[in-house]
């Protein structure tokens, strides 16, 4: 398994933003995840649909979490067929997220439907260079464990983690399903579903996970939130918003393509293109950022650059105490790289 954390930027289900959005036109990224449910209401052939050529990563998830808000009933294997002609390259089993809110039977009983799709899909999945990826639910360390512990026994190409949005501000909670699920596998790839911002970017890595999708950029440039690339801060550039204070800036304190070719002026005007010029910039930013991360990893100096982040974040001073908890042997966290390596990235 390469030592490497990657990136898909999700594709919103809403909005006319993304047609001035479209990152992997501008270079910025390759990656982009999109839900079933969206994807099969237009088109059969996503390339088409995005306007992306063959070097364009397609996720497709299976829109789990569609079916949670909207009450669908879908068939797992209706789902495979469409995934597997869609032109992508990894896609999810069908799921049944879970959330707080859930008794502890409807749990069980959400979790069981989910392995069961997962299996199942498993076994009748026609397309082989098609990787499908078999979805978790959990709420907590054991429960992780017990999941993971089932679906082991099958050959998954990689796991994803969902129902983490409804815990998002829960690092120590997200710690512990993560840690149970990537301390019961070995070699596999582990994708969590809805990590967001500069925190879960250094969260992930300290908890071994391979790729992460977000629509992060999305909803911090819909708000007018300007991600600042030297620290990571984000700023509300000049709408007018009761509950925040507004900044402004001169100029723009960043050098990425969209910077360069735009004005403050061009990213607070109240429309779709001023949403998704901002969000390209804002996807730019936590893009170098994991290009950082992966370099700290690879290099030796992760411990350093999360020592750094834990004075000024208490969400991920939550996570890093709970995964020292975890993991007994962990080491203090100058020592963290090497441990990292060894325990997630390279057995």
């Amino acid at each position: 398994m390469s030592v490497k954390l990657d990136l898909f930027a999700k594709w919103a289900t809403r909005g006319g933003e993304y047609s001035h959005a479209k990152f992997w036109k501008e270079g910025i990224l390759n990656k982009v995840m999109i839900s079933a449910i969206y994807a099969r209401e237009r088109s059969a052939n996503l390339r088409e649909l995005m306007e992306a050529d063959k070097n364009v990563i397609i996720f497709l998830d299976s829109g789990g979490f569609t079916v949670l808000r909207k009450n669908l009933v879908l068939n797992p294997i209706g789902i495979l067929r469409f995934q597997e002609q869609s032109g992508a390259n990894i896609a999810s089993t069908l799921d049944y997220p879970i959330s707080p809110q859930m008794s502890y039977k409807e749990k069980i009983e959400r979790t069981k439907m989910t392995i069961k799709n997962a299996i199942m899909m498993l076994k009748l999945k026609q397309r082989d260079d098609l990787k499908l990826y078999a979805s978790i639910h959990a709420w907590d360390l054991k429960s992780a464990k017990i999941i993971t512990k089932k679906l082991s026994n099958y050959e998954f190409d990689g796991y994803a983690v969902g129902s983490l949005i409804p815990i998002r501000g829960n690092y120590s909670k997200i710690t512990e399903i993560i840690c149970g699920i990537k301390n019961s596998l070995r070699g596999k790839n582990v994708h969590c579903f809805g990590f967001s911002g500069i925190d879960g970017i250094f969260m992930a890595a300290l908890l071994g996970i391979n790729s992460f999708d977000s629509t992060t950029y999305l909803t911090y440039a819909k708000y007018r939130h300007y991600i600042i690339p030297q620290t990571g801060q984000r700023i509300c550039l000049g709408q007018r918003v009761k509950t925040e204070k507004r900044y402004h800036l001169q100029e723009l304190p960043c050098s990425c393509p969209i910077c360069l070719k735009h004005t403050i002026k061009d990213f607070i005007q109240s429309n779709s293109r001023a949403v998704g010029l901002l969000s390209l910039h804002n996807l730019f930013v936590l893009v170098s950022y994991v290009k950082l991360i992966n370099n700290a990893l690879k290099n030796g100096f992760y411990g350093e650059l999360l020592e750094r982040r834990l004075r000024i974040s208490p969400r991920l001073r939550n996570a890093w105490l709970t995964f020292k908890k975890i993991n007994k042997d962990s080491p203090k966290i100058q020592k963290i790289d090497e441990y990292v390596l060894s325990k997630y990235y390279l057995s």
